[in-house]
């Protein structure tokens, strides 16, 4: 009868053993699960900081274009400035630097397409007769006549004596 008290006992914690192995088996399995979870939430924010980063360095590019846009607008606009429009007697239009703007240099034209698209292209002469000069853009190689060409000689007035 012991035998069989001590077999039962046997039993009973046998029986216990596997409880709590199935009670730990649970255990680990929902702890599994939950470590799955969080290594999932884990790569998502991961993937959320790398699609952050991303566009803070595409928002960072962006920015730093617009500034040397914006920077280059001011330093044609400054530019700009320093030259008026003259229409010359045949009807043709340059941009002349002003001979208050010309800090040195020589009095000079540029050509009218180029400083409306904030470029600076020279009217270099290509001929010149008694209506006047044929003059070619430096930059866009338009060809413009110019007439009652008048070479740069200063005038009593202060002004260039250009035109």
């Amino acid at each position: 009868m012991i035998a069989e008290i001590v077999s039962g006992l046997n039993s009973l914690k046998t029986a216990k053993e596997i409880v709590q192995g199935l009670s730990a088996m649970k255990t680990e399995v929902a702890v599994g699960e939950v470590k799955i979870e969080l290594q999932r939430l884990i790569f998502e924010a991961q993937q959320g900081l790398f699609a952050g980063q991303q566009a803070q360095s595409e928002a960072a590019k962006r920015i730093d274009e617009l500034e040397r846009t914006i920077a280059s607008f001011e330093n044609w606009q400054r530019e700009a400035s320093r030259y008026e429009l003259h229409r010359f007697p045949m009807g043709a239009f340059a941009y002349v630097l002003k001979a208050s703007e010309a800090n040195g240099e020589p009095i000079h034209r540029i050509c009218p397409d180029c400083y409306q698209q904030g470029h600076k292209g020279f009217l270099q002469m290509v001929s010149a007769h008694s209506g006047g000069e044929m003059v070619q853009c430096s930059r866009c190689k338009c060809t413009i006549t110019l007439s009652e060409f008048r070479p740069s000689i200063p005038s009593s007035d202060g002004g260039s004596g250009y035109f």
